[in-house]
């Protein structure tokens, strides 16, 4: 093959050669690490949840209550006056929570969407835990509200308003609510509530809390904001796996 004839061969070579498929190239090769990555979270979030819900569920589970699981479980629930879901659960989940926190704001429709999900099986009850300004006259407000069977609407309200309202305005929400403003501002007034407000307290700081919001799920503690998704997800993990009729889940110390 003469010279000429080499260059033109190497001409037609450069001219037809195979374009470099999209996964060699650097924005494919970026994908590739993006979805990689994702599995990774996904997958991680799994095993996350079943960990939680395998040690929630699966531990041992004793069919007759001791002494001392029966003063943990009193311990975790408090009075338990103000919940959602039914009186005889398969699942109960306490909530410490404290109505100025950013942080239990976030969670405050992740409960609804659950009582809604799984009302039937589970119970949710909301205790205070306060550490911001104003957090008693705010937990006041609810339970007066709930004085009159509004107190999950006062909770929502509270919640969805947290950045706006002062003290001076929580007669407008009991108006709003339809409640009777003169009956929800002498029980305010009166702090009607503080005991079981700072009982809530005390029995949260036994329990070893220190921020909010706290769960105890079947008196097994996570802490922090929960994902909504695995949330959701640990209830139903939890409810599927759930003993029969009457059995305990042992209270642990804490994390």
């Amino acid at each position: 093959m003469g010279i000429q004839e080499r260059a033109n061969w190497l001409e037609r070579q450069a001219r037809y050669k195979t374009r470099p498929r999209w996964y060699k190239k650097w924005w494919g090769i970026l994908i590739l690490i993006i979805l990689f990555l994702f599995l990774i979270l996904l997958v991680g979030s799994g095993i996350y949840v079943w960990q939680q819900a395998k040690e929630i569920s699966a531990n041992n589970f004793y069919f007759q209550k001791t002494a001392e699981q029966k003063t943990q479980k009193e311990l975790v629930e408090g009075f338990g006056e103000n919940w959602l879901g039914t009186s005889t659960p398969k699942l109960t989940i306490v909530e410490f929570s404290d109505f100025a926190c950013p942080y239990s704001r976030e969670s405050a429709p992740i409960v609804r969407e659950a009582a809604l999900m799984y009302g039937q099986n589970i119970k949710i009850i909301f205790r205070d835990f306060l550490g911001h300004e104003n957090s008693m006259d705010l937990a006041n407000a609810a339970r007066c509200a709930g004085a009159q069977n509004k107190f999950w609407e006062m909770h929502d309200l509270l919640f969805s308003k947290q950045d706006q309202i002062t003290v001076a305005d929580l007669p407008s929400l009991a108006k709003d609510l339809g409640l009777d403003v003169d009956r929800f501002n002498q029980c305010l007034q009166a702090k009607t509530y503080d005991p079981i407000i700072t009982q809530d307290y005390y029995d949260a700081a036994r329990l070893g809390v220190a921020g909010t919001p706290t769960w105890f799920i079947n008196s097994y503690k996570a802490q922090g904001a929960i994902n909504r998704a695995d949330f959701l997800k640990l209830i139903a993990e939890v409810l599927n796996s759930a003993p029969a009729k009457g059995a305990v889940i042992p209270a642990k110390a804490g994390n």
